[in-house]
């Protein structure tokens, strides 16, 4: 299932790459159709998988394909618990919260999302507002940590998502978790980055997702 998200998601780079508005091509329309219905599949999949088996760890892990790719590589379990699911953005996050996550009760969510939304053309900003704004009316006492956007190899880059773009939005989630209470940004931009701007592909296996190398890194607090 992970990997007919991720060909579905280089169709749709492909697509988004032969117009500036991806949304006037009706292939780009297709295909997101597509992806959705796909990563529904797997969305419900992983939310049965975590109903079978809940979790009240303290550190909760969410996030899109990165975050859920890289528990094959880390010891998550005991007080740090991994809700990744590969395709998600911040309106999935939103979903995911209101299905299990705030039922968990967690002392601290970390959300690791973005690439997604931006490719898409979502409105991540404000979907952020939204996706706090489930955390702290149902679980007051939680610490939220967001954390930067990561580099992108420019092979996967779209019209929406460039490492200049991936820069100048986390810059806006500094400030949007700088307004927030309990609320905090983390950036680890640089940790992945080449000398060339890019993502270090020392890192990844294909120019978006990690490697075990970049997983370890990028959770090195596990």
């Amino acid at each position: 299932m992970k990997k007919i998200l991720f060909i579905m998601f280089l169709l749709l780079i492909a697509c988004g790459h032969e117009t500036k508005n991806p949304a006037e091509s009706p292939e780009t329309n297709i295909l997101k159709a597509l992806f959705h219905a796909i990563y529904m599949n797997h969305y419900e999949e992983r939310l049965e998988g975590f109903k079978l088996a809940p979790s009240f760890g303290n550190v909760v892990h969410i996030g899109d394909s990165n975050t859920e790719h890289c528990e094959q590589y880390l010891a998550f379990g005991g007080d740090n618990v991994n809700r990744g699911i590969g395709g998600s953005t911040v309106k999935d996050l939103e979903r995911l919260a209101n299905d299990i996550l705030i039922s968990e009760q967690a002392r601290r969510y970390e959300i690791r999302v973005g690439t997604n939304d931006l490719c898409v053309g979502d409105p991540l900003l404000s979907n952020m507002n939204s996706l706090i704004d489930v955390f702290t009316r149902s679980v007051p006492q939680a610490d939220i940590i967001i954390y930067s956007i990561l580099p992108v190899d420019p092979a996967m880059e779209c019209p929406g998502r460039n490492n200049d773009i991936i820069r100048a939005t986390n810059e806006e989630l500094r400030l949007l978790a700088n307004e927030r209470e309990n609320v905090s940004f983390r950036d680890v931009y640089g940790l992945f980055v080449s000398d060339s701007g890019a993502l270090n592909m020392e890192l990844s296996y294909d120019g978006l997702h990690f490697d075990e190398k970049g997983c370890k890194l990028y959770f090195r607090a596990l």
